[in-house]
C-alpha cells in the first residue's frame, strides 16, 4: 500500500514538473522571435557554414543588447544541410513542422533551395538565402528572397569585364556541375556572345573532384585568351595549384566563392592572380561595413569569409521587416519587399519584385596572398 502511495506520489511529481517546463517554454516561447536557419554545417560546404552561423549570431547578440525587436529576444535554430537537397530537405521539414518557424535563413546551395521551396510554399515559410545565386529561382515563389545578386548579374559583370576592361576576344570556360557554378558560367556565355566574344572551349568536372589536369591541358592548348572557372573553394584551390603544376600559360578568372581563404590555403601562391566578381565590399569603403569587420574579427578571431556579409545583412534585413509589420510570414515578406538602397556590410541592397538582390559587384583580384581591389 505505500509503495503504491509513493509511486502516486512519484507520478504526480513527474506530472507537475512536465506542466511546470511546458508553461516555462510556452512562455518563453512567447517572449521571443524565434528564426530558423538551415546551413552546411558539416561537410563540403561547413566553411560557408559556419561563416554564415558566426554572421547570424553576430547580428542575433548585436540586435539582443539593445533589446531585441519589440522587447521580444530573438533565438535562431540551426539545422544542419550539409550542402545536400536531401538533408536540406530533412532540415527544413523539421524547422517547419517541429519548431514552428515562419522564416529560414538559408539553404545555401542553390540546389539545396530549388529542393525546398515545394515545402516552405505549402507552409507559407520564408526562405532568404545568402548564397544561392541561380537565375532559375528568380520568381519560382513569392516566399523566395536573396541578399546576394544572381548569376545573370555576375555573368554581366564578368563578361563586360573580359570584354572591354582586359580586351579579350576569345574564352574558355570551366565549371563544376552544380547549379550555382553552371548557371554563372552559362551567363557569362550568353553575355560575352552578345559582347562579339567567343567561346572557344566548355569543359565540365564533378562536384568534390580532386584531379583538374585533363581539362586544364585541353584549355591551355586551346587558342582561348582566358580562362573562367566557376567552383566551389575547395575545387578553385585545388585547379590553380594543379594549373601551376602544368604550366598553365592564360589569366585565370573565377567566381566570387575565389574570395574564400581556403582558396589561398589550398593553392598557395598559385592563387596569386586570379581575378573574380564579388558582391561583397571590403571595410576600407564604409564605416558601416568596417565596423562589421571589426566585430566580426573580435569576436571570432578571423576575417568574415565568403557569404558572412550577405548572410550578416539577412539577418537584418528579416529583422527590420519584423520590426515594422510583425512576426507572421505574410508581414514579414512585405518588409521585405520594402528593402530600398539598404546600406548592408555587403553593399546597398534593393530587393525587387521577384526577391532578387539588386547591387553592385566589385571586381577583386588575389595579390600576395591576400584579397585586394583590382587594379586597372
Amino acid at each position: 500500500m505505500k509503495r503504491n502511495i509513493w509511486i502516486g506520489i512519484g507520478v504526480a511529481v513527474v506530472v507537475a514538473l512536465a506542466i511546470v517546463f511546458f508553461v516555462t517554454e510556452t512562455k518563453k516561447e512567447l517572449n521571443e522571435i524565434k528564426i530558423g536557419a538551415a546551413l552546411p554545417l558539416t561537410g563540403e560546404g561547413a566553411l560557408y557554414g559556419q561563416a554564415a552561423k558566426n554572421a547570424i549570431d553576430l547580428a542575433v547578440s548585436q540586435i539582443n543588447e539593445i533589446g531585441g525587436i519589440h522587447g521580444k529576444k530573438v533565438r535562431v535554430l540551426y539545422e544542419d544541410t550539409k550542402l545536400s537537397p536531401q538533408e536540406a530537405t530533412i532540415a527544413v521539414t523539421k524547422l517547419i513542422t517541429i519548431n514552428k518557424v515562419p522564416l529560414i535563413i538559408g539553404p545555401m546551395a542553390s540546389s539545396a533551395v530549388e529542393a525546398v521551396m515545394p515545402i516552405c510554399e505549402k507552409n507559407k515559410v520564408i526562405v532568404v538565402s545568402p548564397s544561392a545565386t541561380d537565375h532559375k529561382l528568380t520568381g519560382k515563389s513569392r516566399y523566395f528572397f536573396r541578399t546576394i545578386v544572381n548569376d545573370i548579374y555576375e555573368g554581366e559583370v564578368m563578361a563586360r569585364f573580359v570584354h572591354e576592361k582586359l580586351g579579350l576576344r576569345k574564352l574558355a570556360i570551366f565549371y563544376v556541375q552544380s547549379s550555382g557554378p553552371q548557371g554563372v558560367s552559362e551567363a557569362l556565355a550568353d553575355n560575352f556572345r552578345k559582347l562579339g566574344g567567343e567561346i572557344i572551349i566548355t569543359e565540365r568536372c564533378e562536384q568534390e573532384a580532386t584531379d583538374f589536369r585533363t581539362q586544364l591541358t585541353k584549355i591551355n592548348s586551346s587558342n582561348a585568351d582566358v580562362l573562367f572557372f566557376a567552383g566551389f573553394a575547395k575545387e578553385t584551390g585545388r585547379m590553380l595549384r594543379q594549373a601551376k603544376e602544368i604550366g598553365f600559360k592564360k589569366q585565370i578568372l573565377g567566381h566570387q566563392t575565389a574570395e574564400a581563404p581556403e582558396v589561398r590555403e589550398l593553392a598557395g601562391d598559385a592563387a596569386n592572380g586570379i581575378i573574380f566578381a564579388s558582391s561583397q565590399f571590403g571595410p576600407e569603403t564604409s564605416p558601416i561595413i568596417e565596423s562589421f569587420y571589426e566585430a566580426y574579427k573580435s569576436k571570432y578571431n578571423n576575417e568574415p569569409q565568403n557569404y558572412a556579409a550577405n548572410t550578416y545583412d539577412a539577418l537584418n534585413i528579416v529583422a527590420t521587416a519584423i520590426q515594422k509589420y510583425g512576426y507572421k510570414s505574410g508581414n514579414i515578406i512585405k518588409g521585405l519587399y520594402e528593402t530600398k538602397n539598404y546600406q548592408g556590410v555587403s553593399g546597398k541592397i534593393t530587393i525587387d519584385k521577384n526577391g532578387d538582390t539588386i547591387g553592385p559587384m566589385v571586381i577583386k583580384e588575389i595579390e600576395n596572398g591576400q584579397v585586394v581591389p583590382y587594379a586597372e
